[in-house]
């Protein structure tokens, strides 16, 4: 594990919080976007999610669990010290209020998840969150439940969003100017997979031009309202 030291070029390897002949391979990290401020760091391996409020120096676990194809999404204003971040991993949806201190499992409804297959596939938040209150997750499909489901009151309730009838999950990725209030376009965009929606998901159409096989995640420029510019990532291509 190693981290950028501020902006120097040089990188520090960091003291694994583990003890000797553990498994040691990390499957994620994330940085709190205050971290010049609080220091924090998160990185998940096959055990758990841990954090570190010292730049890395050391870590606590913050949640059991395999942090394997675990997926996060970060409500705007959150910092390491205080806020909300979403976790998901194969038992669920987590939550924490705290800046992931502690998480609590998130009840989704029957429709949204699957006591059988509860694996959530992708999670996002708009960026308008204090104002529209807008959030997806997208869990495992089974049968009738799971897929791609959709709040716009805080979590308090959800619904599926459906693809012409058809359940759909997989990582999701996010307008940066996301507004549910907004018209159609750059503020209703998102996509699933190599789906894309640009009215807040009552239709979809598929990307065209994206043959990448396996897609484990997408990025949508910071300019993306004048710039269009999405990544999509995967297996291959």
């Amino acid at each position: 594990r190693v981290r950028a030291a501020d902006v120097a070029a040089t990188l520090v390897r960091l003291t694994a919080p583990h003890a000797p002949g553990e498994n040691t391979e990390i499957y994620s990290t994330w940085g709190s976007p205050d971290y010049a401020t609080c220091h924090v760091i998160f990185l998940g391996d096959a055990t758990a999610l841990m954090r570190s409020s010292d730049g890395g120096q050391s870590f606590a676990p913050a949640l059991a669990g395999s942090a394997g194809n675990a997926r996060y999404a970060v409500v705007p204003g959150c910092s390491g010290a205080g806020g909300t971040i979403y976790v998901g991993n194969l038992n669920g949806l987590y939550k924490s209020v705290n800046g992931g201190q502690a998480f609590s499992l998130v009840s989704l409804p029957a429709s949204c998840s699957s006591a059988a297959a509860p694996a959530i596939q992708g999670i996002a938040v708009s960026p308008n969150y204090a104002l529209d209150q807008t959030s997806y997750v997208a869990s495992t499909v089974n049968g009738a439940a799971g897929g791609l489901c959709k709040s716009v009151n805080g979590g308090a309730s959800w619904a599926q969003v459906l693809n012409g009838g058809t359940l759909i999950t997989g990582p999701i990725a996010i307008s940066p100017v996301y507004n549910e209030a907004g018209a159609s376009g750059p503020a209703k965009t998102l996509m699933i997979n190599s789906l894309r929606t640009t009215d807040g998901g009552a239709t979809w159409a598929a990307a065209s031009g994206c043959s990448i096989r396996g897609i484990s995640g997408g990025l949508f420029s910071p300019l993306y309202a004048p710039g269009s510019t999405v990544l999509l990532f995967g297996d291959g291509i």
